[in-house]
């Protein structure tokens, strides 16, 4: 697990709701108008907040069971994976 201790910030927020649209690394850092390394370090920093997280799926996926994101915010296709990837958490949802 990490040791840094972060705080959710609005930057964070829509790193994490433009994660559970499906948007790729260079598509949030280009709609976010961030350099590559700042958006890669505010990335670790939100995978930190939220805890063992390493993936932006399973950042979505703790970010749901935190209420953090909701399961209309996510496009069909992370929906789809996180269904394949948490097979057990279909009644979560």
């Amino acid at each position: 697990m990490y040791k840094h201790k972060a705080r959710m910030t609005p930057r964070r927020y829509r790193i994490l709701h433009l994660m559970a649209k499906g948007y790729s690394d260079e598509q949030i850092a280009d709609e976010l108008d961030l350099r590559k390394s700042h958006y890669n370090l505010q990335r670790w920093r939100l995978y930190c907040y939220l805890g063992d997280v390493h993936k932006p799926l399973d950042a979505v996926y703790v970010a749901l069971q935190k209420g953090l994101v909701t399961r209309s915010e996510l496009s069909k296709s992370v929906e789809d994976a996180i269904r394949k990837q948490y097979p057990m958490s279909n009644t979560n949802f």
